[in-house]
């Protein structure tokens, strides 16, 4: 097996600014391209596997090319990955304005530290609601190559979250077996809105922690599907107190659940450019999936009374003319002997269109609902996710719908050979409300300019827009720009 690996720049490209921005960069070390090749010396050549590899590599967001091949060397056939870095550090940028609220975010991020496939990096965000630092660390084969740890700090001006991992995943379709044990801790406020009021109806003190072990086998497993049967197990902490907390006693509520889950895909897929980012090749699923899982919550584990937990999810794609499709669906809830405790159901779709490789239409969106969802988990639209030129928190509820569409020409995918540009026009709209008001919808249109390095290994392109919301549902029309990433729906 020969193993290629090239750099960002070329030794001959863009003189003293490209000798200094291969200096700022590390190759990528051949240990971490050679673990994830499936292919073994002397098997026979699986044209499935050398497909798979390519996904893998492609899939650790640090290569913006990956090419696999044979070629000739003392009369045998040797094997040929051919890796090309992308540039790994990334300025996140995100400035969001509409009806009279702000909210930014800046920060670094490093996917490929040090050579190593880690990713790390730092991020403030400023919202009307608060501020946060947030500190982060991904390392997928720390531990002898195949064990893998996650490191999370999200510092509030309201409280604090925190988050860690340790765990094997599924390497490949047809990897045999995977565990993972994780742990979250979050002390903080929640804030409640309704309505389009930016100010918080309801204010919370949340204390929750929670603590999972997943094990899982798959039964059948090949570079066409796997069929995979798990266990998880979990013991929660989830109390909330009205804020000014005050001479309120916090209660501390610890419950536990385990139970059964099987997942089934049958693997297929579709590499496009020129939607998340420029030139870079990108690889979309297309192939069908289901999970269904259950979770024993008996009253003997600290529930109220005996229930059950339910969980079913599946996904289906294909290839149409000129594009791909993409629907997902998912279920999630909580049975005890009253009846039904608790859920949340969302359906998505996205639908993807390159007549040519410079032009692109996307269009896409979800549905949802929930019955006695936590607080704090509502949807949650405007500003930041979904009908951007609308303000934070400009429709909450448990119902809740998005539709948009998107117009891409890409006018040049590797300007000066470092950048990518685009033109973009799109239309959304959708909205949220809680069970029994009125619903509450909006729409905006607008015009934007898409750009991204050209040699980006993984992440969203950039995007500026100028977005026209249209009056109604207490919010009069005007126009808002707005700085952010990838799609908004």
């Amino acid at each position: 097996m020969a193993i290629v690996r090239d750099d960002v720049f070329d030794r001959d490209e863009f003189g003293f600014v490209g000798n200094t921005m291969r200096a700022l960069h590390v190759t990528t070390l051949e240990g971490v391209v050679r673990r994830e090749v499936l292919l073994r010396p002397g098997a026979p050549l699986d044209s499935a596997l050398v497909a798979e590899t390519e996904r893998n590599l492609r899939g650790l967001g640090i290569f913006r090319r990956v090419l696999i091949d044979t070629v000739r060397a003392n009369d045998r056939l040797v094997l040929r990955v051919h890796t090309q870095d992308g540039w790994s550090t990334s300025l996140i940028l995100d400035i969001n304005s509409a009806a009279g609220q702000t909210s930014f975010a800046v920060g670094l991020s490093e996917d490929n530290f040090l050579g190593t496939g880690a990713d790390a990096g730092f991020r403030y965000r400023s919202t009307p609601d608060r501020t946060s630092w947030l500190m982060a660390y991904r390392q997928s084969r720390l531990i002898a190559d195949r064990i893998g740890v996650t490191a999370q700090l999200d510092a509030r001006s309201d409280g604090r979250s925190i988050y860690g991992a340790v765990g094997q995943p599924f390497f490949s379709l047809s990897s045999r077996w995977a565990w993972n044990v994780d742990a979250s801790d979050f002390d903080g406020d929640v804030l409640r809105f309704r309505e389009g009021n930016p100010v918080a109806y309801e204010r919370l003190r949340r204390r929750f922690v929670l603590t999972r072990l997943d094990v899982a086998h798959a039964v059948v497993a090949s570079p066409q599907g796997y069929l995979r049967i798990g266990v998880l197990g979990q013991v929660r902490r989830d109390d909330f107190v009205p804020q000014p907390i005050e001479g309120v006693p916090f209660p501390s509520t610890w419950t536990g659940a385990v139970g059964p889950y099987l997942t089934w895909s049958r693997a297929r897929f579709a590499v496009v450019h020129n939607v998340q980012s420029f030139r870079r090749e990108e690889d979309q699923a297309i192939g069908l999936s289901a999970r269904v899982g259950v979770l024993a919550a008996p009253s003997a584990f600290g529930y109220e009374r005996d229930g059950m937990g339910f969980s079913l999810g599946g996904s289906f794609g294909a290839r149409v003319p000129l594009g791909l499709t993409r629907l997902e669906a998912s279920y999630s809830g909580l049975v005890d002997t009253e009846g039904l405790d608790s859920s949340t159901t969302i359906v998505r779709g996205r639908l993807l269109l390159q007549p040519a490789r410079q032009h692109g239409i996307v269009l896409g969106g979800f549905a949802g609902w929930q019955v006695n969802q936590y607080p704090g988990a509502e949807f949650d639209i405007g500003l930041s996710y979904g009908l951007r030129a609308y303000p934070l928190h400009a429709f909450t509820g448990d119902r809740a719908w998005i539709a948009g569409a998107e117009y891409r020409w890409t006018v040049a995918e590797d300007l000066w050979s470092v950048l990518g540009v685009g033109l973009g026009a799109f239309a959304e709209a959708g909205g949220a409300w809680y069970d029994g008001d009125p619903s509450r919808t909006g729409a905006d249109v607008g015009l934007g300019l898409r750009f991204g390095p050209s040699r980006l290994a993984a992440g969203d392109l950039f995007r500026v827009d100028a977005a026209y919301r249209f009056g109604g549902a207490g919010f009069d029309a005007g126009w808002s720009l707005v700085v952010g990433r990838g799609l908004s729906f």
